[in-house]
């Protein structure tokens, strides 16, 4: 039987057009396939979208996405774009890229099954002999090609290069090895296939301050090409690219619930991975104040009358959410090796940490105690009030033996 997806002449001229109307509204509009085919854009999707159509016109010939895991920027840049690309622009070849060709292969299976679906609305068909999933053509000559990052790819020009999630692991993203030898393979193989003119797209998640994302916006930095850059956390920041305010979380308007996925994630993840994997901000392991290679355990504590005790909190006002506060004490020796004595963090009202606060100083009479910049912030609960008067004796240097 004949459709519009059958790719056969046997039709009226009525549906031949509609069809054509149609055929002509999806590839003016990327968020009009998407919808086609069953997706409808979020607010962070759209401004993806406005980036990749911005490609498609030839308007930008570098761009650079950042987003959290889980917010299906692969979904709409990796699946959906790809066939509208190619349905304008049919002769032209996509070299896809992920962080292994499994994956990469994953991605064009959908994206070679979608126009074999779809191709008499796209106005495009897969030559017969497309069958793999790596690699295929359209019989307007059109190719796609998935390649994992590091793999060899010969025999291959690209017009656009699309790079989706170039990172496997934390494991490959802290290794200074993996990381030189992904961009010696970026500039000194991927990029060799790209024909003059040619666009290059990435779409990552961040993982480190040293990663493909962070090389090229050093040397973009440096002067080197210059890149179109859409990065947006997951909790919004001043100068939101959606105009969110701080505080307020990506894809937190519908019932696909990611907005309490990124709360149950910020409450979960360690602060590192929080930074970059979610807030698109990677720091050093090792930072400005502190470096990891600082840091030794130890199995017994020096005597307690050989060390000057001091507790410092860093607080916050807002249970279950929002900021940590911390309650620290360390010991100083007289060679000024620091001990850690005893730590607290939670997010919790101020009655709760300040209790924690007073039994901890109790215990280990700190020689001083230093406070954050919202010590004062406790709130209006009688507790806290109660708890705020006898906690203001410990702010008072007080003398060990």
């Amino acid at each position: 039987m004949n459709g519009p997806d059958s790719g056969t002449s046997d039709i009226s001229p009525e549906f031949a057009a509609d069809l054509l109307l149609k055929r002509r509204s999806l590839r003016r509009s990327l968020i009009e396939w998407c919808r086609y085919c069953g997706f409808e854009p979020a607010a962070h999707h759209r401004l993806l979208i406005d980036g990749l159509e911005r490609v498609a016109r030839g308007e930008i010939k570098r761009l650079a996405v950042f987003m959290p895991p889980g917010s299906a920027k692969s979904t709409y840049a990796s699946i959906l774009f790809p066939p509208y690309l190619m349905a304008r622009q049919p002769s032209r070849s996509i070299l896809a890229v992920s962080h292994t060709t499994e994956l990469a292969e994953k991605w064009g299976r959908r994206v070679r099954n979608l126009i074999a679906d779809h191709s008499g609305t796209l106005g495009v068909r897969l030559a017969e002999d497309s069958y793999a999933a790596g690699r295929w053509e359209l019989v307007n000559g059109g190719e796609y090609h998935a390649a994992g990052v590091g793999a060899a790819i010969v025999g291959f020009r690209a017009h656009g290069i699309l790079i989706d999630d170039p990172i496997r692991s934390r494991e490959d993203a802290d290794s200074q090895h993996v990381r030189d030898k992904t961009w010696d393979w970026y500039k000194s193989e991927l990029l060799t296939r790209l024909t003059p003119g040619g666009w290059v797209i990435l779409i990552q998640t961040r993982w480190h301050e040293d990663d493909l994302a962070g090389r090229i916006i050093t040397e973009m930095e440096c002067g080197g090409e210059r890149w179109e850059i859409v990065s947006l956390p997951a909790e919004a920041e001043p100068g939101d690219l959606l105009g969110r305010k701080p505080g307020e979380w990506l894809w937190d308007d519908d019932e696909y619930r990611y907005g309490q996925f990124l709360r149950e994630q910020k409450a979960s993840q360690p602060p590192r991975n929080w930074s970059a994997l979610y807030q698109q901000r990677p720091a050093p392991e090792s930072g400005d104040y502190f470096k990891a290679e600082w840091f030794r355990t130890y199995t017994s504590e020096p005597p307690r009358h050989s060390l000057h005790v001091y507790g410092a909190s860093d607080y916050a006002v807002t249970s279950q959410g929002g900021d940590y506060t911390v309650h620290v004490v360390v010991g100083v020796d007289r060679k000024n090796n620091m001990y850690l004595l005893d730590l607290w963090r939670g997010q919790t009202s101020s009655d709760v940490w300040v209790e924690v606060l007073l039994r901890s100083r109790a215990k280990m009479e700190a020689v001083d105690v230093g406070r954050g910049a919202r010590a004062n912030r406790f709130g209006n609960r009688p507790a806290s009030r109660e708890a705020c008067t006898r906690a203001a004796g410990l702010h008072r240097p007080r003398a060990v033996c």
